[in-house]
């Protein structure tokens, strides 16, 4: 960084606390303007990895709003719960779709209600495809159109 990169800022602090600092400089050749800052982007710095959902995901608003009126689409999710992996098959219920809660219509149409699907649980997603169930199952997904009530 260059020297514009930086502001002074003047703080008063307690006697204990500037010792407890000048030693932690000393005892790694660094100031103590230097070591002040170091602990300062240490602080502010992501604790660990950051972690998104993939259904919660912007990636994943637009995928489901590209198939607006088109062509079903496959939902992965593992269940939080139970651990099991299952796959949703169906049209997009777009006017369902929140922050939280995606909807799939079932292919029974007429006489079921789409399914309700928490976006946290959901970890892929892909145009609706034969090939694609064929090779769920044999992973051991399970297609929940034919095991849920």
């Amino acid at each position: 960084m260059s020297e514009a990169d930086f502001e002074t800022v003047t703080y008063r602090v307690p006697a204990h606390l500037k010792v407890a600092f000048q030693t932690y400089a000393d005892s790694r050749g660094m100031t103590l303007t230097a070591a002040i800052r170091d602990a300062m982007e240490t602080f502010l710095a992501p604790r660990g990895r950051i972690y998104q959902a993939p259904g919660l995901s912007t990636a994943f608003d637009d995928f489901m709003r590209e198939r607006r009126g088109a062509s079903a689409v496959t939902l992965l999710v593992v269940s939080d719960r139970t651990g099991e992996r299952l796959y949703f098959e169906g049209q997009p219920v777009l006017e369902s779709l929140s922050p939280t809660l995606a909807a799939v219509q079932r292919k029974e149409r007429l006489t079921k209600a789409p399914w309700i699907i928490l976006r946290k649980e959901i970890v892929a997603w892909h145009e609706q495809s034969d090939k694609l169930a064929l090779s769920l199952n044999q992973q051991g997904w399970v297609n929940v159109e034919n095991t849920r009530v």
